[in-house]
C-alpha cells in the first residue's frame, strides 16, 4: 500500500468518526421518565427564626438519545418559597436545559422560612417539561417549630410532650417505607393530655408494641391530617390512621379526636393478608374511652378477630360500614353514638359478623364470636339498615351478641331475642346531623334520655356527670 493510499484511508476514518460523532441523537418520547436520586427533596432544619437553608438533588438521563428540558419551573411560581439552579439557570424558571445519554446534572434548592408566617409543612414542586409531557419533584420544607417524626422507628418506651405540635411525615428506604412511625413490639409509645399531631398524606402509626393515647377532658389529644387550610377542614383521607398489628396488647385511646384519615383505626392489620392467622391467640387489644373518631374515608374502625371495649365514644362518617367488627372477637361498646350520613351502597354504621368472605381464594373463613355487648348505644343513618348481622351458623358461638337499651334504624323492622329494651325507628333528636357540622348531643325531646341501663359510669364523652334526672340517656352525651 502506497503512503498516499494509507493517507487517505485514514483520513476517511477520521472524517466518518468526526461526522458521527457530531450526529446527535435525541430522546423525543413522550414515555420516558427522568430518574432523580431520591423522591423528595426534605429541608429538615427546624426554623426558629428567619433563615433559609439549601439542599440538592441529582437528574438522571438513562436514556440513549439526549433530552431537552424545555421548561423547568416552580408549582407555585412567584408564590414559592423555594428557588433553584439547574446546570447553571436559576428559577423559578429555566428553560432549554439539556442532559446528554447517560448523564446527569444537579439541581440546588434553596428555601426561606419565617417560621411565624408558615404551615407546618412547607411545600411545593419542580416541574420538568420536555418531550410534550410534564414530571414533577416534590420539595418539603418544615416550616415551623414542632417535634418532626420522619420514618420514626421506636424500639424503646418514649413519651410526646405537648408544648410543641408533632408532624408525622413517612420515609422511603429504598423499595420499603416507615408510614411516618413504627412503634415496635416490646416498645410503648405513650402520647400525653394536649398533645397535637399532624399528618402527611402517607403517613400513620403502626403498632407492633403498644400505643397509648393518654388524653384527659381539660387536654385532649389531637390527630389529623397536615394540611390546615380551611378546604381541608374534616376532609377523610389525608393520612391513613392508627394501624394495630395482631398480638398488640394493652393499648389506649382516651379523650382522643381522630379526624380526617383513611383507615381510623384498623386492629389485626397485616402487611400481607393471611386469614388463618387472624385466630384468637393473636388478637389485638384496645380500650376505647371519651373518644371520637370521625371523617374516615373507609371506616372509623375494622376489627378482625381483635378485643375492644369502647365507652363514651362517637364514631361517625365514611364511605364504607362504620364499625366493622368481623370474623369473631370480643367486643363492648357502652353509651356509644354511631352515626353516618355518607354512606356508600346503602352500608349501615355497623357490620357484625363471625365471617369474611376472601376475594382472592373465593372462599369464606370463620372464627367464633366469644362476645359482642352493645349497651345503651346509639345505631343511626341513612342505610336502610344500620345493622348488618351476618353469621355462620355452623359455627360454635356464631351468636354470642346482646343489644341492651340501645335506639337503632330498620326500614324492616328488624328484631329478635338478642335485642331487649332497644328503642326501633325512632329519630334521636341529635342537636345537629349538618355536615362538618355535627353535634350529637341530645335534643331536650330525644326518645334516648332516660331510658339506658344503669353501669357504672359516672362521666359522658365531655366529662360531665351522667344519671342526670334518675336514669342513663342512650348515646355517648347525657343531656344536662
Amino acid at each position: 500500500m502506497t503512503f498516499q493510499r494509507f493517507f487517505f484511508l485514514n483520513l476517511l476514518f477520521f472524517i466518518v468518526l468526526l461526522i458521527s460523532c457530531n450526529s446527535d441523537t435525541y430522546n423525543n418520547s413522550p414515555y420516558y421518565e427522568l430518574k432523580f436520586d431520591r423522591d423528595t427533596l426534605y429541608f429538615d432544619t427546624v426554623f426558629q427564626s428567619l433563615g433559609s437553608a439549601t439542599r440538592a438533588f441529582k437528574i438522571y438521563n438513562r436514556s440513549e438519545g439526549i433530552i431537552v428540558l424545555d421548561e423547568i419551573y416552580l408549582a407555585k411560581n412567584s408564590q414559592s418559597k423555594f428557588r433553584f439552579n439547574i446546570d447553571g439557570a436559576s428559577g423559578p424558571i429555566a428553560k432549554n436545559i439539556s442532559i446528554r445519554p447517560g448523564d446527569s446534572i444537579w439541581c440546588f434548592v434553596d428555601v426561606k422560612i419565617d417560621p411565624q408566617n408558615e404551615s407546618l409543612i412547607v411545600e411545593d414542586h419542580i416541574v420538568f417539561s420536555f418531550n410534550t409531557k410534564q414530571q414533577r419533584f416534590t420539595l418539603r420544607a418544615f416550616g415551623q417549630n414542632a417535634y418532626y417524626h420522619y420514618g420514626e422507628i421506636i424500639s424503646s418506651s418514649v413519651s410526646w410532650q405537648n408544648d410543641k405540635p408533632h408532624v408525622i411525615i413517612d420515609k422511603h428506604f429504598g423499595n420499603s417505607i416507615v408510614p411516618g412511625i413504627y412503634v415496635k413490639s416490646g416498645a410503648t409509645l405513650t402520647i400525653l393530655p394536649g398533645c397535637k399531631l399532624f399528618f402527611s398524606n402517607n403517613a400513620g402509626i403502626l403498632v407492633g408494641g403498644t400505643l397509648k393515647v393518654l388524653g384527659d377532658k381539660n387536654q385532649k389529644v389531637e390527630m389529623g391530617g397536615l394540611r390546615l387550610e380551611q378546604k381541608y377542614q374534616n376532609l377523610a383521607g389525608q393520612w391513613l390512621g392508627l394501624l394495630y398489628l395482631r398480638n398488640t396488647k394493652d393499648n389506649v385511646i382516651k379523650y382522643t379526636t381522630i379526624d380526617e384519615s383513611v383507615f381510623g383505626v384498623w386492629l389485626g392489620f397485616q402487611d400481607k393478608t393471611d386469614f388463618n392467622a387472624m385466630n384468637d391467640a393473636t388478637r389485638a387489644e384496645i380500650q376505647i374511652l371519651n373518644s371520637t373518631i370521625k371523617n374516615s374515608y373507609y371506616w372509623a374502625i375494622r376489627s378482625l378477630n381483635n378485643k375492644i371495649v369502647a365507652e363514651n365514644s362517637q364514631f361517625f362518617t365514611s364511605t364504607d360500614y362504620l364499625v366493622q367488627l368481623v370474623l369473631g372477637g370480643s367486643y363492648e361498646f357502652t353509651n356509644c353514638t354511631f352515626y353516618n350520613s355518607q354512606s356508600s351502597e346503602n352500608k349501615g354504621v355497623l357490620w357484625l359478623s363471625n365471617r369474611i368472605f376472601d376475594n382472592s381464594s373465593k372462599k369464606f373463613y370463620s372464627n367464633g364470636l366469644q362476645s359482642a355487648q352493645f349497651s345503651n348505644c346509639i345505631f343511626y343513618g341513612n342505610a336502610s339498615e344500620q345493622l348488618d348481622l351476618d353469621f355462620d351458623s355452623t359455627v360454635l358461638g356464631s351468636k354470642n351478641y346482646i343489644f341492651n337499651n340501645c335506639l337503632y334504624g330498620s326500614r324492616s323492622n328488624f328484631t329478635n331475642s338478642f335485642f331487649k329494651d332497644c328503642i326501633l325507628n325512632e329519630n334521636p333528636l341529635f342537636v345537629s346531623t349538618a355536615i362538618d357540622k355535627e353535634n350529637f348531643d341530645l335534643n331536650i325531646n330525644s326518645p334516648c334520655i332516660n331510658n339506658g341501663i344503669f353501669n357504672n359510669l359516672n362521666e359522658d364523652l365531655l366529662g360531665r356527670p351522667r344519671n342526670v334526672g334518675g336514669a342513663l340517656d342512650i348515646g355517648a352525651f347525657e343531656k344536662q
